[in-house]
């Protein structure tokens, strides 16, 4: 959203028309942030609908 928030629902992302690219920049952010935490991802739950992209 233009305020730097998620979408509450799938749906509303979808309604949205999302932009894949600007999709995929975030997921990448959010793991290199994980990873500098120290977790070790392994896998990526398909919660919240995430399986459609």
């Amino acid at each position: 959203m233009k305020d730097s928030t998620f979408f509450k629902t799938t749906q509303t992302l979808w309604e949205n028309n999302p932009d894949n690219h600007e999709i995929i920049a975030e997921l990448k952010s959010q793991l290199d942030t994980a990873r500098l935490e120290g977790l070790n991802i392994e896998y990526m739950d398909t919660h919240m609908g995430f399986s459609w992209f």
